[in-house]
């Protein structure tokens, strides 16, 4: 529970998604981001923070 409140915490001094996303990415990586259901029920694949944050540069930086 105390882990918990301190993430509260620290995403509170982040003003934006990103900030969020790359904190989640240093602090706890291998968390799991999102965790896809093919049915709805299923679960099909997850991505990790890292793996999310990885991503989501590598497509920033082709736009």
């Amino acid at each position: 529970m105390i882990q918990f409140v301190k993430n509260l915490d620290n995403q509170a001094s982040c003003k934006t998604f990103v900030e969020i996303l790359c904190q989640k990415s240093y602090l706890q990586p291998e968390d799991s981001a999102f965790t896809f259901l093919a049915d709805g029920e299923t679960a099909t694949a997850t991505l990790t923070y890292q793996e999310l944050n990885r991503y989501s540069k590598a497509i920033a930086t082709q736009l």
